[in-house]
């Protein structure tokens, strides 16, 4: 099974300081232009890659970000993930806007300053309502993943509700943590732990992943994830799924592969995306990310885990060309009528 989706980093640094996050740890040895994405991109969607997700860390602040956005006019293909950051989100939004975006999402972990005590975590969600929220009038599709953790699991009803209300589509992923120690893309474990799941809460956490499986199956609220994603509440407690497939390509900021966005692994990170058809084959690249993957103790990302669902669930092209678009919500409209 070749890869179907990329996950890009065009920008590693982030101005946010969320504690779940560790994207501080993790940095390549120089920035891509803009036009060696496109060319990454270009080499990608021949070896079959249909949809690209550009996470960042923080994407806005990549100095090519106009450019490489303007690269892409015309495609529906990708979506770009932000944390709206002042003032440079509010310097580039109508370059953006005028150089063809498409999609923009953002995290939305609460409604609310009490919540979290974390200032970057409350600033990006508020902030990130009222972005997208203008967002929904200017540009054609607009998304808010929600971080699931300890802290706010049990507004999550009232979270959808505020984005359905809104015409912004939502996407969910658990907060993961390091569970060997190469998960470079988490904060430190004293410091995630207030965020994770206790026993104590699984009966709660379980009742509340029942109503949010009810709120997709009755087709009334603009969730992206399929309904049998909430109903493991167990494994988001133990983190104890695996990849089966090597789905997503995973670039880094300087071109280098990954084996995921959790892990940078020893194998693949050896080589880069121009080095497919010369250094390396896709059979070669494939086997390589497997076997890193196979060192991995287990994680629960959503987006991976739609992808191999809906594998096995239904033909895998009309997946991707009518469900599983990862971030993007054109892709979703209708799909849990």
């Amino acid at each position: 099974m070749n890869p179907r989706y990329s996950c890009l980093y065009p920008q590693r640094a982030c101005p946010r300081k969320c504690s779940y996050c560790g994207s501080r740890n993790v940095r390549g040895t120089r920035l891509l232009e803009w036009w060696e994405w496109a060319w990454a991109i270009r080499k990608m969607e021949k070896v079959g890659v249909q949809f690209h997700l550009f996470l960042g860390n923080e994407v806005i602040i990549y100095p090519d970000i106009v450019e490489l956005v303007r690269s892409m006019k015309g495609k529906k293909n990708y979506a770009m993930y932000t944390t709206f950051p002042q003032p440079i989100y509010s310097r580039k939004r109508k370059e953006l806007i005028d150089s063809g975006l498409y999609n923009l999402s953002c995290g939305i972990d609460l409604l609310d300053t009490k919540t979290y005590s974390d200032k970057s975590i409350t600033e990006k969600s508020l902030g990130g309502i009222k972005n997208l929220k203008y967002l929904v009038r200017k540009i054609p599709d607009v998304q808010g993943t929600i971080t699931i953790t300890r802290k706010n699991y049990k507004i999550l009803p009232q979270i959808i509700k505020v984005l359905t209300r809104n015409k912004i589509w939502c996407g969910m992923n658990m907060v993961e943590h390091n569970l060997d120690g190469k998960f470079d893309f988490f904060g430190p474990n004293k410091i995630i732990k207030p965020f994770l799941l206790t026993d104590k809460d699984i009966p709660d956490f379980s009742n509340v992943m029942g109503t949010i499986s009810d709120m997709i199956r009755s087709g009334e609220y603009m969730i992206q994830n399929p309904p049998e994603y909430f109903d493991l509440a167990s494994r988001y407690y133990d983190m104890s799924w695996h990849c089966k497939h090597p789905l997503i390509m995973t670039i880094e900021e300087d071109g280098t592969f990954r084996c995921c966005g959790y892990r940078k692994g020893k194998r693949v990170s050896k080589f880069t995306i121009f080095d497919i058809g010369y250094k390396l084959t896709l059979d070669e690249y494939i086997k390589l990310q497997m076997e890193d993957r196979k060192e991995c103790p287990g994680c629960y990302w959503s987006y991976e885990w739609m992808a191999e669902h809906y594998l096995t669930k239904d033909k895998l092209e009309t997946v991707l060309d009518d469900k599983f678009k990862s971030h993007s919500s054109e892709y979703y409209k209708g799909a849990n009528k």
